[in-house]
């Protein structure tokens, strides 16, 4: 009986230990891999979003689990929660490893910056706003499994293409959304060889898209790509077209792919037609959806689906860290392109999981295309694939697949990528002036106001402290300047202008000559032609030996360069400088030797348009965009959301400090090829001296 006793008790402590997870490795479960999802999961927002991410935790559990843990996924519904509180209440759960959402660009601009100061990991599957890449690229938390709305359009481009346009126009909207396919119509046109001849934009929210179509159909053009997120602004958009410009194709942005345009417009639906993202064709993603759910994908599914996977792989890489640990993991995931290369399925998952707990990261791909993503900035795949939807008999009906990236440079996303090296400017090898220069001087203008604008008159003052620093003094320099930055109320830096973040001031020293507010466009040219008056004591005195450097920064369109005006829609009586009265003045300035050389450096959009009638003699001007383009942003601050830059002006100053000896050809070969969603130009180089061989320091520097 002692040792029947004596066995019970021990097998009954064996028990103990079992279930209490201690002693010979049969421990309980580990600690799960908690995702938070930050996604609308009611409402008309609601595309299936959490039906994706139940089914890929499925699998992935299934397959794996990852890093030896399974999967947990965590919801708030931004539809009731908000994508503010939702963040907020995730992100003080410290359980959570990474978090896939939010679902719109404009709630990615609300929280990103603090899932960055977390150095918290969130992938988003569906905010296309090429923003997002601008703002966050390189900052390695930020994530998208889709590529930015530039990609779209390319599409869009390439579509109406294959259908033989060759003039397109665009109506889009003032948000997010709509900024992406405002910002760049005019390069990807130009890149397709497609002429621009139309643009507008209505109020976000609005019904009525009469005033927009009659702007942007003006010219009866081949093609109007039409982005619109509301049934009632799609349903305006087609009926009106149809009316005033019959002839013309309407090609709809994925904000058109809504099941409720076909209940709202009914027979009037029939041949709308579109573009939106879609899953890889050959991934066999869309067979799975349709076997398990009973129809097509919903938009944005694969992206969905990869967002967790995405995860899940860095997740196995950095051994179920998140955080920096995660964010590094994702990078050395986006960067690898090892063998085997590994595609999409659920039988897939498990081999690709362990050739990265090998440290054999592959070459990886999901549902939506590779893992592959920009190789300098990371944040966005590289590629995605899209798909042509028609209206036909009461249904969406896919048409064709289009992907994207072929014609990029290598390794640069949508949202990143320059300038066609086949549409650069080719130069004649000609001598500069015999005479050398006896004297140099500088007109500075900052054409905007108020804090939204803050980048202009970084802009300038960056340019005036390049002109001190190599030498010239402030009685050679005219400094036209708001001066309503430094000491505004929305200033975090009080008396501080930056000009990339941390940086020096650009403010200290500076000697301001017009304020904004007094000078007119005619004021302008009176001050570069050497008009003095009572209200013009400071002018450019030149005479036949002096080099002038001209720099504008401010807003522009077609129609030229606007002076004292914060809109970029609109400018004041007077404030317009136009390419007429510049070349002009030029040429007023040429006939009576008061020049050698001009150097007219222009940071607006469309800034080629003051570029495209001049024909004064050695007077050259390098614009930011060509005619129909706009010139983008560059270096937003993190603190206040800020953009401290223009990206052409930045990359000028760059050229200029590092290397002034650079030649002026050399200085437009240096910003060609840094510049995104703008083509650089040089004009009036024919009738210019040395373009090839005459040094940027000749316009920049005292010595």
């Amino acid at each position: 009986m002692p040792k029947i006793k004596t066995f019970i008790l021990l097998a009954l402590f064996a028990l103990c230990l079992s279930c209490s997870g201690g002693g010979g490795g049969g421990g309980s479960s580990p600690e799960p891999l908690r995702i938070g999802v930050l996604l609308p999961l009611t409402g008309e927002e609601n595309l299936g979003w959490k039906n994706v991410l139940d089914w890929a935790a499925e699998d992935i559990n299934g397959a794996g689990p990852a890093a030896g843990r399974k999967i947990e996924l965590v919801y708030a519904d931004t539809a009731v929660e908000g994508i503010s509180d939702g963040s907020n209440r995730l992100l003080a759960d410290d359980s959570i490893k990474a978090f896939i959402g939010p679902n719109t660009s404009a709630d990615m601009e609300e929280v990103a910056s603090r899932f960055i100061r977390k150095k918290q990991v969130l992938v988003t599957p569906s905010a296309t706003s090429e923003d997002i890449f601008k703002a966050y690229g390189g900052k390695k938390y930020i994530w998208r499994t889709v590529e930015s709305d530039t990609a779209q359009l390319e599409v869009m481009f390439t579509l109406a293409k294959t259908r033989g346009v060759r003039t397109a126009a665009l109506v889009t909207s003032w948000d997010s959304y709509g900024s992406t396919f405002f910002n760049w119509f005019g390069f990807l046109a130009y890149e397709a060889g497609v002429e621009p001849v139309g643009i507008a934009r209505y109020e976000s929210g609005s019904v009525d898209c009469k005033p927009s179509l009659d702007k942007a159909l003006a010219s009866t053009p081949d093609v109007l790509f039409a982005v619109a997120l509301h049934t009632d602004m799609v349903a305006c958009i087609d009926s009106y077209a149809e009316e005033i410009s019959p002839d013309t194709r309407v090609i709809f942005s994925d904000g058109a792919f809504l099941p409720e345009i076909l209940t709202k417009m009914g027979q009037e639906a029939e041949g709308l037609e579109g573009v939106i993202p879609s899953e890889d064709p050959a991934s066999g993603f869309e067979a799975a959806y349709e076997a398990r759910f009973g129809s097509r994908p919903s938009p944005f599914a694969a992206n969905v689906y990869d967002a967790l996977l995405l995860l899940a792989y860095g997740l196995e890489g950095s051994q179920g860290e998140g955080g920096e640990a995660l964010a590094d993991s994702l990078i050395r995931i986006a960067d690898a392109s090892g063998e085997p290369k590994i595609v999409w399925g659920k039988e897939n998952i498990r081999a690709a999981l362990d050739a990265i707990a090998e440290g054999n990261i592959p070459d990886l791909a999901g549902a939506s295309g590779p893992f592959d993503y920009d190789l300098e900035y990371h944040t966005d795949p590289l590629m995605n694939y899209y798909n042509h939807w028609v209206v036909e008999n009461g249904g969406f009906v896919e048409k064709e697949f289009y992907t994207t990236g072929d014609g990029r440079d290598y390794g640069a996303g949508a949202a990143n990528q320059n300038a066609s090296e086949s549409l650069r400017q080719v130069f004649a090898q000609t001598p500069g002036p015999a005479e050398p220069r006896t004297g140099l001087w500088a007109l500075i203008v900052a054409g905007s106001n108020e804090w939204g604008n803050y980048r202009h008159q970084s802009d300038a003052l960056a340019q005036y402290r390049l002109l001190k620093k190599s030498g010239l003094g402030d009685d050679r320099i005219i400094l036209v300047l708001a001066d309503d930055i430094a000491g505004n109320p929305a200033n975090p830096y009080p008396g501080v202008v930056q000009y990339v973040e941390g940086g020096e001031n650009q403010y200290e020293g500076v000697r301001i000559d017009y304020n904004l507010s007094s000078i007119t466009a005619s004021a302008l040219i009176d001050i570069l032609t050497g008009n003095q008056s009572e209200t013009l004591d400071q002018v450019i005195l030149s005479g036949p030996g002096d080099n002038i450097y001209v720099y504008l920064s401010g807003h522009g369109n077609q129609s030229g360069f606007f002076v004292d005006s914060p809109d970029p829609l609109s400018y004041s009586q007077g404030a317009l400088l136009t390419p007429q009265a510049l070349n002009t003045a030029l040429n007023a300035m040429n006939a009576s030797d008061k020049y050698r050389q001009v150097l007219l450096v222009v940071e607006a959009c469309h800034s080629g348009a003051l570029g495209q009638t001049l024909t004064a003699p050695n007077a050259l001007l390098l614009a930011a965009a060509n005619p129909y383009e706009n010139s983008l942003a560059a270096n937003r601050r993190e603190i206040d959301g800020v953009w401290l830059a223009d990206q052409f002006s930045y990359e000028f100053w760059r050229a200029a400090n590092e290397n002034p000896s650079m030649t002026v050809m050399e200085s437009y070969l240096w910003t060609y090829s840094r510049v995104n969603g703008s083509h650089v130009t040089l004009y009036n180089h024919q009738n210019f001296e040395g373009v090839a061989s005459v040094e940027l320091k000749s316009f920049i520097a005292q010595d």
